[in-house]
């Protein structure tokens, strides 16, 4: 770029680099516009270099001596940006001004000279101007006799000559810098040939150009830098005669930064919460992040913006540390507490009908005190402290479930709610209050029941918490069925514990029991001699004397009975195994004969 002419190639690094060109039309344009500034020259010498160029010094521009053949408009831009010839690699297709600029008027078919560019055709030459009116068209120049121009599609396959140029020029000064007053300022240009044209393009808002926008050979330009009010500094450039001007200027100084929020308000348990940050000073974009400490569970904060939002999920006080960054590196610091309200008390105890039930539902975060409520009716016989949170009452008789909700209100007004479920129970009874005897060798079983309680519980459970039962015997946790064989005799007390272990805490309830374990027992006995026992009544009837009564247990006897001695003798059944209690029939199931002797019976049932 050093020391060159404005060209299209050159318009557009001057805007990459300086940052002035806002869009590719707008440059295109003014590109165009510099090319129709350089007017046909007059009769100046051509040289021919002997490297397969020619220069002509009345235009400051470089000729491709040989022809390139014929291509299409894009395929000739593409050949000439491409070409490399004469250890220059700058070549371009030259616009219309520059095509025509070689006519030679005193010449025809074609109209050049061609001792200089031998070899040249009658023919149309492509331009690199674009046709503005319709961009699928270009501008061509005929060299037959070089009295016209006219454009064509693009498409056409036209002949091609590149050019580049070579014009040089120096700036007195590469830069200029300014306070944010800003200023007037003046940069001199010089020219190798003073017929080399030269333009002054600046698309810097706060830069006026006031005298030299365009010239031919050497020259002077005028600008003004406008006051800058912003706290960042700034720069760019503007481009003349295709060199870069550098201008930069002073921003006032950033105030100190600081973070302006100085407390945050307080959130709730389960509600969305969202507070902003905010910061002075220094120069945005800023960025923020916590540098110690956590925000509450559930809240985050946005880097970008500072706003901390979320849904809190735990109650209580969280402090932390954040810290802002601005754009140029500057920080500040500030602590911050966020109280978090919400009801701690996580379930209730249940209670027991028809006793004074009392519980105090707890809070933390906000700002106590806290005021109660509900918004949901309370269970029967329950009333609910406003000033304490005591929950107390006594509930009448019936088991019942109750769902409410219960709000906590704090000194600032902020709210916290919780929904829980009471269950209210009769009180828990074991029902048995005795048990049976049992038998040494004879099955037991007895089923120990309850009253109240959770009813609908599958959790209920028996235990012994003192005592034994008797040995061969056993208790079931989940029926409560004690059963077995008993194998000793003896008086066996214990005490029985029923537990609903569903609610909580745990529902209990316990009494004292015992069973008696007797000794076997003997079907039939004579009660003169109470102590010897027999196995079967005819046994019994074989040791009797005339008078005696022959005792039988309730139970059944299978086979035939005869009664066939001389004696008078009483049969009476339906005795315990103690004998201590005739509690039922004893049935004979074979046949009673009587063939001798007197025999009278009592509770006994033959079938």
């Amino acid at each position: 770029m050093s020391g060159a002419c404005v060209t299209v190639s050159d318009m557009k690094k001057i805007a990459d680099w300086g940052g002035v060109m806002k869009n590719r039309v707008l440059l295109f344009i003014v590109a165009m516009f510099a090319a129709f500034l350089i007017p046909p020259a007059e009769a100046a010498p051509l040289v021919d270099n002997g490297d397969g160029t020619v220069s002509d010094y009345g235009t400051g521009l470089t000729w491709q001596q040989a022809e390139a053949g014929t291509k299409a408009w894009e395929s000739a831009l593409s050949y000439c940006n491409n070409l490399t010839l004469a250890n220059a690699s700058d070549w371009r297709l030259p616009n219309v001004k520059e095509l025509e600029s070689i006519i030679d008027d005193t010449r025809y078919n074609p109209a050049i000279d061609t001792s200089y560019f031998p070899g040249a055709v009658p023919s149309t030459y492509w331009s690199s101007s674009t046709y503005l009116g319709s961009t699928s068209t270009a501008w061509f120049v005929r060299f037959s006799d070089g009295s016209y121009r006219g454009i064509t599609v693009k498409s056409s396959p036209y002949n091609v000559r590149c050019v580049r140029t070579t014009c040089t020029y120096t700036l007195s000064s590469e830069t200029a810098s300014f306070d944010t007053s800003g200023g007037a300022g003046t940069v001199n240009l010089g020219a190798f040939f003073q017929s080399c044209p030269w333009e002054t393009f600046n698309n810097l808002d706060w830069v006026t150009i006031t005298a030299g926008s365009s010239g031919t050979g050497d020259g002077t330009v005028q600008f003004t830098v406008s006051p800058n009010d912003g706290d960042e500094s700034r720069a760019g450039s503007i481009a003349i005669a295709g060199r870069n001007f550098i201008i930069a200027q002073a921003g006032v100084s950033p105030s100190l930064l600081t973070i302006a929020t100085t407390a945050l308000a307080s959130g709730a348990v389960a509600k969305t919460y969202s507070r902003p940050l905010s910061a002075t000073g220094g120069r945005q974009p800023y960025t923020w992040e916590v540098i110690s400490g956590n925000l509450p569970t559930g809240l985050f904060l946005n880097t970008a913006t500072g706003v901390i939002s979320g849904i809190p999920i735990t109650p209580g006080s969280s402090d932390f540390s954040v810290q802002v960054t601005d754009a140029a590196g500057g920080i500040a610091n500030r602590t911050f507490s966020i109280a978090v309200l919400g009801i701690t008390t996580s379930s209730l105890p249940q209670g027991i009908t028809g006793q004074q039930y009392s519980y105090t539902f707890a809070a933390s975060g906000g700002t106590p005190p806290y005021t109660w409520s509900t918004s949901s009716a309370l269970p029967p016989g329950l009333n609910l402290n406003s000033a304490t949170g005591e929950l107390s009452g006594t509930p009448p008789a019936g088991r019942s479930s109750t769902q409410f909700t219960v709000r906590a209100t704090d000194a600032g007004s902020g709210t916290a709610t919780a929904i829980f479920s009471l269950q209210l129970y009769d009180e828990l009874v074991v029902a048995t209050s005795s048990l049976p005897d049992g038998t040494v060798g004879s099955s037991y079983s007895q089923t120990l029941t309850a009253t109240g309680g959770d009813t609908f519980s599958t959790q209920r459970s028996w235990s012994l918490v003192s005592g034994t039962l008797p040995p061969g015997l056993s208790l079931t946790v989940a029926t409560g069925v004690i059963s077995g064989t008993p194998t000793d005799t003896g008086s066996f007390p214990f005490t029985a514990q029923v537990k609903d272990t569903y609610p909580s805490p745990d529902l209990t309830a316990t009494t004292p029991l015992s069973i008696t374990v007797n000794a076997a027992c003997s079907n039939a006995r004579i009660s003169r001699i109470p102590e010897v026992g027999y196995d079967s009544i005819a046994s019994a009837y074989g040791a009797a004397l005339d008078g005696d009564t022959i005792q039988s247990i309730a139970a059944d006897f299978t086979g035939d009975l005869t009664f066939d001695r001389d004696i008078s003798v009483t049969l009476k059944g339906g005795y315990d195994c103690s004998y201590s209690r005739n509690e039922s029939l004893t049935r004979l199931m074979g046949t009673l004969s009587l063939t001798t002797g007197t025999l009278t019976i009592e509770n006994i049932q033959i079938e």
